[in-house]
């Protein structure tokens, strides 16, 4: 029963599932009876009011119970009459006109008797702002008034038990037969939730054919009904949809369709969480200015969770790999305001410093070693996600959704994000965009937009969220020298020291340093001269040596420094390939090739006319066998003479019947082309 808030003298309420009854009303005390227990207390009526609005208070109706159990936090709220369409809320409004008008408060002011009259009279006087879909053709009998005022008698006079139960229509769907029961639930668990994931018109066939299998020795009487399509699909509803989810695909796959995603604790303060992952943009890019076309990016960023300030990003052709991911840290760590200087970008991007912890999926690339040592020298803590499971750094995710779909689909080249997506669209031809340029576009984005951009997550833009955090105690911290990035954010390789130095990605490099060690390793083997090697993708110029003699690392420069100095790794790949792809067009690799197989032609020509002349000479020196035998009886020095002047005079007769026969001169001409004057052509 509901309560004017005073706890007036017989009003009932629940409290910690205790029931009490307000027996005596005072001006500020209420006299309370405990209706388990009897016993008689008295509180103030500032304090019940207090704990009826903490919720500890329920009121009771007359027809609960006082020692039922109940828990007031368990207790589902019902259906609101807001919810309702207008035609239910006007129906409910019809009803509470006639209970109103006939039984204020649940007391009937008529007699049974005139009732009827009663009913027909507030017929009459509907109100006119009811609308028409609520109003009634007819007036309600007598029974159906007395049936409504139970309904609101017994909810204590609530409206929304007026609501008229449409859903309650129709007939009830009939039980399934006792003996057909086992046989679905035995088809669903050996058939339907299996990986080959049938549909339940298969299991029903499958279901059929069991059942006439088992008719087969059931006698006619105790036969089994063929099931429906409704029966086979209800018990399939009421089977634990994670389990069937499961069999059918995978447990991530069930977890995925099952569950709601809530939001995980949030990190206070700046680089607390730094969330990493790779993506292939959807665009296609050239390498240069000339057009070549490369193919699509791949784009490896880090977004500080706290802000969502994006604090690095890089753009690379290679597939994700240690190295992008340590240039792209090394990226997040440093100070933006020569890359913004460089790009021409218009405004602020203050994201730099160490991240605490950078959370990180599977793959191979991000459990490399260079990645796990670059975090400890650092002191970076490395939390790995499940696998398959990548709401656990929804961040990241929901960024490269929306830089595809919000940036890349627009720009000229790009793939869309599906292939049927693209209609007539080509994307090859379209492709115009050299990749540094698109580095621009994207960084320029990122600054110019996102960071600009008002973000629900945390009810304001990233640029706003950091510099609102970079204010506090714990702000982001940066090493104490640069050169510590460019030695611990770069991969470690293996080369030996020569006579030339070292030599990596074709290039050499030396110095004092290391000629002070190639003298004092040059007499050992070539096993002891590998030394651990940090080449800098950012700047070929030079490379970081480790000294086996002190456990430290020093630089060696570039024994070409007017190329090397200021070129990444990535221009040097394509220098190196524009190089290849000039020679290619030149005639000098057709006429190498048609010389040097004329020259083997002609070699090969020589070997067999000399096996010729030997085979000729040898029939030459054959003799009758009377002049053999004669032959015989003349000394071993005279025979010897003989066959040997004979073997002469043989060549002699073959080399004067058959002149020598010269080359047949090349089909390539070497007229025409140019030369230059250091012998290669100005690629650089």
């Amino acid at each position: 029963m509901s309560s004017d808030g005073n706890f007036t003298t017989g009003t009932r309420f629940r409290e910690q599932d205790r029931s009490f009854l307000v027996i005596e009303q005072g001006a500020r005390n209420r006299v309370l009876r405990d209706l388990a227990t009897q016993e008689v207390t008295t509180r103030s009526a500032a304090q019940l009011r207090k704990q009826y609005e903490a919720g500890a208070i329920e009121f009771l109706d007359l027809f609960s119970a006082p020692d039922a159990p109940h828990n007031t936090c368990d207790k589902a709220l019902e259906k609101s009459l807001a919810d309702c369409s207008e035609q239910a809320r006007g129906e409910v409004k019809v009803k509470l006109h006639f209970l109103n008008g006939i039984c204020p408060r649940g007391r009937v002011l008529f007699r049974r008797s005139e009732v009827h009259e009663a009913i027909l009279k507030l017929h009459r006087e509907l109100p006119d702002k009811l609308p028409d879909v609520a109003r009634r053709s007819s007036p309600p009998s007598v029974s159906t008034f007395y049936a409504w005022r139970r309904a609101w008698v017994c909810s204590d006079f609530s409206a929304r038990h007026l609501i008229n139960r449409h859903d309650l229509r129709g007939r009830r769907p009939a039980p399934i037969p006792e003996g057909l029961v086992p046989v679905l639930e035995r088809v669903i668990d050996e058939f339907y939730a299996t990986g080959n994931r049938p549909s339940v018109s298969e299991t029903l066939e499958r279901a059929e054919a069991e059942v006439d299998r088992m008719n087969l020795v059931r006698p006619p009487v105790d036969q089994l009904p063929r099931p429906t399509r409704r029966q086979l699909q209800r018990l399939i509803d009421k089977a634990d949809r994670f389990v069937t989810l499961q069999a059918r695909f995978s447990t991530a796959y069930a977890r995925k369709a099952t569950r709601i995603f809530t939001r995980n604790n949030q990190p206070t303060r700046l680089l607390e969480r730094v969330e990493i992952d790779h993506s292939p943009l959807d665009v296609i890019c050239t390498a240069d200015e000339s057009g070549l076309v490369v193919g699509r990016p791949y784009l490896t960023v880090l977004i500080d969770v706290a802000s969502r300030m994006i604090v690095g990003a890089w753009i690379s052709f290679r597939p994700p790999n240690a190295a992008t991911v340590l240039r792209a840290l090394k990226h997040a760590i440093l100070p933006k305001d020569e890359l913004l200087k460089r790009y021409r970008i218009k405004g602020p991007w203050p994201a730099r410093g160490v991240p605490s912890q950078i959370v990180l999926d599977n793959g191979k690339e991000l459990h490399s070693n260079a990645l796990e040592g670059a975090a400890l020298d650092l002191g970076v803590s490395l939390v790995y996600c499940p696998p398959r499971q990548p709401f656990y750094k929804g961040v990241i995710e929901r960024f490269l959704q929306e830089i595809n779909y919000r940036f890349i689909h627009l720009l000229p080249g790009t793939t869309f994000a599906k292939y049927w997506l693209r209609e007539d669209y080509d994307s090859l031809k379209n492709a115009v965009i050299p990749v540094e340029d698109l580095r621009r576009l994207v960084y320029r984005w990122i600054v110019e937009v996102y960071n600009k951009k008002f973000h629900r997550g945390i009810q304001t833009c990233p640029l706003e969220k950091w510099n609102e955090r970079d204010g506090n105690v714990d702000h982001p911290v940066l090493p104490r020298r640069i050169e510590v990035l460019d030695v611990y954010l770069t991969a470690t390789e293996e080369r030996t020291l020569g006579s030339k130095g070292i030599e990596i990605n074709s290039l050499h490099y030396a110095g004092a340093e290391l000629n002070d060690l190639y003298c004092e390793l040059s007499q050992r083997p070539a096993s002891s001269r590998r030394l651990k090697v940090k080449p800098n993708a950012d700047d070929l110029g030079f490379i970081h040596v480790l000294d086996p003699r002190t456990n430290t690392y020093f630089k060696a420069p570039c024994t070409w420094p007017e190329y090397a100095n200021g070129l990444t790794q990535e221009q040097h790949e394509w220098c190196r390939a524009l190089a290849r792809e000039r020679y290619e067009a030149l005639q000098y690799r057709s006429a190498l090739l048609a010389s040097k197989q004329e020259m083997l032609d002609e070699a090969r020509q020589m070997h067999e006319r000399h096996q010729n002349l030997l085979a000729l000479a040898e029939q030459e020196v054959q003799v009758p066998a009377k002049a053999k035998s004669k032959a015989n009886k003349t000394p071993r020095a005279s025979r010897s003479g003989v066959a040997t002047q004979s073997r002469a005079e043989a060549a002699a007769a073959v080399r004067s019947e058959k002149p020598r026969r010269e080359p047949a001169p090349s089909p390539v001409s070497f007229e025409g082309l140019e030369a230059f004057a250091t012998g290669q052509s100005d690629l650089f």
